[in-house]
């Protein structure tokens, strides 16, 4: 009797064994096929994600290589003055971090702003405040666009440029010409001490006697006012 029984038991076991072996439930009991179909769409999903930023970056780099020969058409052919700033706004479009493009066509702006009989021309002086703004936006610290920027200001306010330049000066102390351009716009500005305080960092730049007479002159107008 003893060994009838355990033979049952042992049968028993056997048929709970085969059936774990032989089911479609994997060990947390999801079914195996949801589970490999699951898998399948969370690879699908990832490639297609994958796929999107590849494609994204093939457009974006032959939209960057077709604004750069854009770029490269506008500074070297030649050709009208209008048509090259058109042509620098499309390619700014296409691929709006191009810096060295902002600085061209303000400074193409600037050379060109003056008609044959010597007028500025208001177009012109659009363009110019419009790509030393763009530029600007790429690199604030560029000296030539701060310098650009400082003379349009100076149009409406010689103070506020003087006050615009000085932010700049304090960014780049140690360079005397930035110096000596602040005593020029100080002085005319009429802000005569601040510009003798800054003609001590001007020493030693190019063209620092001409504005330390420039200055001087200007003291001498004063006191004549005010005598």
């Amino acid at each position: 009797m003893v060994v009838a029984h355990s033979n049952v038991h042992v049968d028993s076991c056997s048929s709970e064994a085969d059936g774990r072996t032989g089911s479609n439930l994997s060990d947390n009991g999801v079914p195996r096929e949801s589970t490999a179909r699951f898998f399948c769409a969370k690879m699908i999903v990832l490639s297609v994600i994958l796929m999107s930023f590849a494609i994204f970056a093939v457009l974006y780099s032959i939209k960057a290589e077709i604004a750069q020969i854009a770029y490269y058409k506008i500074k070297y052919r030649g050709g009208s003055v209008d048509v090259a700033l058109c042509m620098g706004e499309r390619a700014h479009n296409l691929y709006p971090y191009n810096f060295r493009l902002a600085v061209w066509l303000a400074n193409t702006a600037f050379r060109k702003r003056l008609d044959e009989q010597g007028d500025e021309m208001p177009a012109r002086i659009e363009s110019m405040k419009r790509w030393c703004d763009t530029g600007l936006e790429l690199n604030s610290h560029d000296r030539w666009m701060r310098m650009l920027k400082t003379g349009l200001m100076e149009r409406k306010s010689a103070e506020t440029a003087a006050e615009y330049w000085n932010e700049y000066v304090n960014k780049a102390f140690w360079d005397p010409r930035n110096h000596l351009m602040l005593v020029e716009l100080y002085t005319r500005a009429g802000k005569l001490e601040k510009a003798e305080e800054s003609l001590k960092w001007a020493e030693g730049a190019p063209g620092y006697g001409i504005v330390k007479n420039f200055l001087e002159d200007a003291r001498k107008k004063a006191g004549n006012a005010d005598n």
